[in-house]
């Protein structure tokens, strides 16, 4: 079943199974994971894009890169689903 905006929530899907196990990793590792996403479903809200598997699970996530109060740069971050993570 696909996951719908409505159930992003903060950056971490919501679903009635269990939440993916996301873990902030580097480019590389994140990078590593997109090449072996075999469908690549990728939906956008809001400052983050989501990406999917072919079973719609959530594999992977990109925070965009934004300013915090202060004005400084805050760099983009990168979160893979510990699954994609151990089969990379």
């Amino acid at each position: 079943m696909h996951k719908s905006l409505s159930q992003i929530t903060l950056g971490f899907v919501v679903s009635s199974h269990a939440s993916p196990n996301l873990k902030q990793v580097e480019y590389g590792a994140f990078k590593q994971v997109l090449k072996q996403l075999y469908s690549k479903r990728i939906r956008q809200h809001q400052e983050s894009t989501y990406l999917f598997d072919q079973d719609n699970n959530l594999m992977a996530v990109l925070k965009q890169a934004s300013f915090n109060q202060k004005g400084e740069l805050q760099p983009p971050q990168y979160f893979i689903n510990q699954q994609a993570l151990l089969a990379a």
